[in-house]
């Protein structure tokens, strides 16, 4: 087995790599304190504002005739981003918005804001089929 034949198996890392400069490249300084994370479990004490990245349950796309290796993947992945501003909140989602449709992602569920306690929040999905060849 070739190490390109796992490729798929990175996705989440390199998309989220990708995704953390683009954001911060378009906000431009304004947030010098955002924790960036992709792990939902983490256990550190709470940093506001936080994006978090999740990459959903990926499905199998463009099979060959003999089906033995993952040829594309269709790619969901949520954003979470958290605030003590509502402000912030949006300012911070639209850098997401826009990261991920540069990244060539579709936008099948537009942000919904909602404010838990003193925390606002919002989420939006994306989603995009990436083959084994494509670059990022």
């Amino acid at each position: 087995m070739s190490d390109n034949e796992m490729w798929y198996t990175n996705l989440k890392q390199i998309l989220f790599t990708h995704f953390k400069v683009k954001v911060l490249a378009t906000l431009d300084g304004a947030y010098e304190n955002i924790n960036f994370t992709n792990d939902d479990r983490n256990t550190e004490e709470t940093k506001l504002p936080t994006v978090l990245f999740e990459e959903l349950t990926p499905v199998e796309r463009g099979n060959t005739l003999d089906n033995t290796s993952v040829n594309g993947v269709s790619e969901t992945i949520q954003i979470t981003v958290y605030s003590n501003e509502r402000y912030d909140t949006k300012t911070i989602m639209n850098a997401c918005v826009g990261a991920m449709k540069s990244l060539r992602f579709s936008v099948p569920g537009f942000p919904i804001y909602e404010t838990n306690h003193d925390i606002k929040y919002g989420v939006a999905r994306f989603r995009r089929v990436i083959a084994e060849s494509d670059t990022l």
